[in-house]
């Protein structure tokens, strides 16, 4: 990390690079990631950036099964990003061809998922009684069950979950990191992380945990 020094005592240190340098681009009709494990989320913040394209509605990530337990985030072309958790729907306004910072945390103590734009929480829902338990790995950039259809178009880097539901201070602290840049407390409750920058190849590398993905461009 460069230091720049001012006089003989003062040393100002700032963080080089973007976070989303390098983010891979989904081209709307056949661009996916199938990753290796189910993710049985109860408590869990997901996270990512994202600069969609209006093109169609598409799915961001898909990690339910056949019967609709389980996560799915989707943009589509009235302006919005859905989470659907189970049966419950909620909606945040994001902008076309904008990178905007994009997460849910879901708090089974507080009954609620929360919706956070650029850091900012949204209107709540109640998940009440919502059973998540998957068996089936999901997938990024398009539908995970059902047909492969409804692919995502436009750019996504830095996709993250975590095992619990973050703060709003703690989103606003970790949404500009990469997984290099994180403290070892930011890496607590941390499942996987997905750069989904510079992939060369078809193997998409969980930077924390084991889910790796493969990439169909």
């Amino acid at each position: 990390m460069p230091r720049l020094g001012l006089g003989r005592n003062l040393l100002i240190t700032r963080r080089t690079g973007d976070a989303k340098t390098g983010a891979h681009y989904f081209n709307g009709t056949t661009t996916r990631i199938q990753l290796t494990n189910a993710m049985s989320l109860q408590d869990f913040t997901i996270m990512f950036w994202a600069k969609p394209v209006f093109a169609s509605s598409g799915r961001i990530i898909d990690f339910r099964d056949t019967t609709d337990d389980g996560v799915c985030i989707t943009n589509n072309t009235s302006s919005n990003v859905r989470s659907s958790y189970n049966t419950v729907l909620i909606n945040s306004t994001i902008t076309n061809n904008t990178w905007q910072h994009i997460a849910y945390t879901a708090n089974t103590t507080s009954d609620l998922i929360t919706p956070f734009l650029n850091g900012v929480a949204g209107t709540t829902a109640s998940i009440s009684g919502i059973n998540n338990s998957v068996s089936t790995a999901g997938k990024i950039g398009c539908r995970n069950f059902g047909g492969v259809t409804e692919f995502y178009k436009g750019y996504l880097a830095q996709m993250a979950v975590f095992n619990t539901a973050l703060s709003d201070v703690q989103i606003t602290a970790i949404m500009n990191k990469t997984y290099g840049q994180l403290t070892a407390g930011e890496k607590t409750n941390l499942v996987s992380w997905w750069a989904l920058t510079n992939i060369s190849g078809t193997s998409v590398p969980d930077l924390h945990g084991t889910n790796t993905g493969t990439l169909t461009p």
